[in-house]
């Protein structure tokens, strides 16, 4: 695992003014970009308050317009002849190809315009969990750990795996870092390999984006989903991703409120259910394939999604199939809880408050861990100032956790 010298600190609080070097830098890689066939319709990078670069119109579009355009000879791909000279055209994961060939480039001054509108390694350790100390670790969500150790499995399995090459090129484990957090959270999915593309690695997420990124033979093509006013944000999915895996993979969970979950957001509840179901239930929910991935999950809302909207009901969260499975396993007999398994209906009465009952004391301990680690991390981000960002992030999670909690046993209390 790299480890980092001092981080830089990080603000979450002031916004500073774009400098004109920030400005100049994004401007030269749109020409850069240009010059290698990138074509560019009604769109502008533009650095947002919170959100870091992104993409904006620059002018009203309709559904299905076409905005940015990249040929195949545009994206930057793992190159087959240096991965074969050392030996890593077989035995490299994807992610490893790509990273060890853009380390290869940056270091001999490859893509000097792109990278400099990339986040910097100091970036990375500031936001992503796999570079936080075992201090600011101990405060994360129990059902981030999961994610997190799959995450830090394959950087230590890739690095493992190009090491040798890495260092008989005289380059070290944190360029390689740099470049695999590079690819880990900028690349795309091209003709079964993964690579960089330019200016469409400029749009930021939304579970609903405001695009759609099309992946052809010839390259990539983005276009509106539905009509787009001048200087909204262009934005698309980066896949159905709960807060916690981008978290983990890309550095922050996006802020929701009582009105507007991420729809493909999910609250966890293993290290809740699993202590308090028998050794004998387990085996058996897990003969059936029901053992474990509980959660809470955000029901479908008819809103337009504005997060100033003040006209539909709150939020709505719901404990997921698997979880329903789990509880009525726990307080029915077999023939009842396997008939509901099998059916999606219960054998005699409904039992959905007999299975809120029995969740209900132990989400409500979470809910008040919640409420203490959302003090906590409100205190430490004051006090913790070189730890700001992962404190930032921290809050902002535990705060969505601690409200799907409260909003399901809220909504359930009779």
């Amino acid at each position: 695992m790299i480890r980092s010298g001092k981080r830089a600190r990080v603000s979450v609080a002031i916004e500073s003014p774009v400098s004109s070097a920030t400005q100049d830098k994004h401007a030269l890689f749109t020409s850069w970009a240009q010059n290698r066939g990138v074509s560019i319709k009604s769109a502008a990078a533009k650095v947002l308050p919170g959100r870091g670069a992104g993409l904006v119109t620059t002018r009203a579009l309709k559904a299905e317009s076409s905005i940015v355009s990249v040929p195949s000879t545009a994206l930057f791909k793992p190159d087959a002849k240096v991965l074969k000279r050392h030996g890593l055209d077989r035995a490299a994961s994807p992610q490893a190809k790509l990273a060890f060939c853009l380390a290869v480039a940056l270091n001999t001054g490859q893509l000097i315009e792109w990278s400099a509108t990339w986040p910097t390694m100091e970036d990375f350790e500031a936001s992503m969990p796999m570079f936080w100390s075992e201090y600011v670790l101990a405060h994360l969500p129990p059902s981030v750990a999961a994610p997190l150790a799959r995450q830090r499995t394959d950087y230590a399995r890739d690095w493992t795996c190009v090491r040798k090459a890495v260092e008989s090129l005289g380059l070290n484990e944190r360029m390689f870092g740099y470049a695999w957090c590079i690819a880990n959270s900028r690349s795309f999915s091209w003709k079964g390999q993964m690579v960089l593309c330019p200016w469409v690695d400029y749009m930021n997420h939304t579970a609903k984006g405001t695009c759609e990124v099309i992946v052809g033979e010839g390259g990539f093509e983005v276009k509106a989903a539905g009509d787009v006013a001048e200087g909204d944000e262009l934005t698309f999915a980066y896949g159905a991703h709960s807060n916690d895996k981008l978290l983990v993979h890309y550095g922050f969970a996006p802020e929701s409120t009582l009105q507007h979950a991420s729809p493909d957001d999910e609250i966890r509840l293993d290290h809740v259910i699993l202590p308090q179901l028998s050794e004998d239930v387990k085996s058996q929910l897990q003969d059936l394939g029901y053992l474990g991935s509980y959660a809470l999950l955000p029901t479908e809302y008819s809103c337009s999604g504005s997060s100033n909207c003040g006209e539909c009901d709150g939020q709505v969260w719901e404990p997921c199939f698997k979880t329903q499975v789990a509880v009525r396993a726990a307080v029915l007999s077999c023939n009842e809880w396997e008939y509901f398994a099998t059916s999606g209906e219960d054998l005699v009465e409904d039992q959905s408050h007999a299975v809120f009952e029995w969740l209900r004391p132990f989400l409500d301990k979470f809910r008040l861990d919640a409420e203490r680690e959302v003090s906590a991390t409100d205190r430490l981000r004051v006090t913790d100032k070189e730890n700001a960002a992962a404190w930032a992030s921290l809050q902002t999670r535990w705060r969505q956790i601690r409200s799907a909690l409260a909003t399901y046993l809220e909504a359930n209390d009779m």
